[in-house]
């Protein structure tokens, strides 16, 4: 496969995964009763990481496009850290004479895990690598950290 900077003149040379592309996903739910006429809602999903363009932040081909790729690099051809998440729901339903209410308790990121969902890539920021190299590929941006909601619904 021959690896060359991008060229806005030679577009075939650009196949690649699309930036949206997750080779794995598993999302798993399920429903458990348990004593006490509660329910239990377990919901897990995982996933591996999207892919991740490398560019310079030069035009080293001289097409006045500031995306290239250094050499040995395909489009989209790094991915990201995985996804992964487990959210729980305690439901409890009560009758009180012809109307129902509905109690809900439920866990987003029930451990807490860190998902970053975006990584420092100089070209796309514009902005010039420094020296080191320090921030190659550094996360941008995580998702939040564990978040409780409580709910009712009353039925008449």
């Amino acid at each position: 496969m021959n690896f060359r900077p991008v060229d806005t003149r030679g577009p075939d040379a650009e196949l690649g995964p699309s930036l949206s592309d997750r080779r794995h996903v598993l999302a798993v739910n399920g429903l458990v009763r348990v004593p006490l006429a509660i329910e239990v809602v377990p919901v897990l999903f995982l996933s591996s990481g999207q892919p991740l363009n490398v560019t310079t932040g030069r035009d080293d081909n001289g097409d006045t496009i500031f995306n290239d790729r250094p050499p040995g690099f395909a489009r989209n051809s790094e991915r990201t850290s995985g996804f992964a998440q487990v959210d729980l729901a305690l439901v409890r339903r009560f009758s009180i004479g012809a109307r129902s209410l509905e109690a809900r308790a439920e866990i987003f990121n029930l451990f807490s895990r860190t998902n970053f969902s975006g990584f420092f890539n100089w070209g796309a920021s514009g902005v010039r690598p420094d020296e080191q190299g320090t921030l190659d590929f550094q996360p941008t941006q995580a998702g939040p950290a564990r978040q409780f909601q409580f709910s009712a619904r009353v039925r008449f």
